[in-house]
């Protein structure tokens, strides 16, 4: 009986090895490809990630600016990117590869990878960016004197639109645990220290959302005072680049009209 189930386990440690292996195999195959592309041609990226396809869809950010966030999977290993467009010209773009959580595997990952990639001290990739300093200015219609470097890191932050953060989103809370959306949080612990310029300066982030949480404040608080009217035609401006945004409510999903989110959201206290 015993003879029986050490085979049995000998056959069950096997097949799983062959499948790891198998795995391994196809996330080999994706990083021969990668780390052939040349590290400083933004297009060559971007030809790797299209798969062929001449205009990918794109997400709308407003005045002229698109993201794109295409992946490559292997098996246990996904390439994710995100490549920003003004204009339809492709200006910036970051490459980051996503590793499994088992120890054994990120090891292995790591050791292929490490290279192309830079590697933290604590084992973590770092992503590859080009032209990404871009992102962190405002929109080339701010003519005021606010300097972006006065701002905390953490509002600095989102500056930058991302889909894997859920910075493209804009709700107030939701989700299976119904927590506040992440930038939300962001803001609300670090707009207290904005002067009112600071706060007009976000007004003209690259970010639609960080452009919205601004443009709540605003209105929270009655700045759009006598001397201030020329931002109300920005204001609206603002909603007619973006006029939907994608929301929650509770756990679902949806498409909404951004005027009406900004509007009811600017209703709201933060507590």
């Amino acid at each position: 009986m015993k003879t029986i189930f050490y085979i049995s386990l000998l056959i069950i440690s096997f097949f799983f090895c062959s499948i790891s292996s198998a795995g391994i195999g196809k996330d080999k195959r994706l990083i021969e490809e990668l780390i052939q592309i040349d590290k400083e041609s933004i297009k060559s990226f971007e030809k790797f990630f299209s798969n062929g396809e001449q205009k990918p869809h794109r997400h709308n950010l407003g005045f002229g600016w698109e993201v794109w966030s295409p992946m490559k999977i292997g098996h246990h290993l996904r390439v994710a990117t995100e490549f920003y467009y003004f204009d339809d010209s492709l200006v910036a773009c970051r490459v980051f590869p996503i590793l499994p959580d088992d120890k054994r595997l990120r090891k292995k990952l790591l050791g292929y990878l490490n290279g192309y990639f830079e590697v933290s001290e604590d084992d973590r990739l770092r992503a590859h960016q080009i032209n990404f300093s871009i992102l962190y200015q405002p929109l080339e219609e701010y003519s005021e004197n606010a300097d972006i470097k006065n701002i905390s890191k953490e509002l600095r932050e989102l500056f930058k639109p991302s889909y894997f953060s859920g910075r493209i989103n804009y709700f107030w809370s939701g989700g299976y645990e119904g927590g506040m959306m992440a930038s939300r949080v962001i803001f609300k612990e670090e707009h207290e220290k904005l002067t009112e310029e600071e706060l007009i300066l976000l007004m003209y982030s690259i970010n639609p959302v960080l452009r919205f949480l601004a443009v709540e404040e605003v209105m929270r608080n009655d700045l759009l005072k006598e001397e201030n009217k020329k931002y109300e035609d920005w204001i609206q401006k603002c909603f007619e680049e973006v006029p939907y945004m994608y929301t929650l409510n509770g756990c679902i999903g949806s498409k909404a009209i951004s005027k009406e989110l900004v509007l009811k959201f600017a209703q709201l206290e933060y507590r």
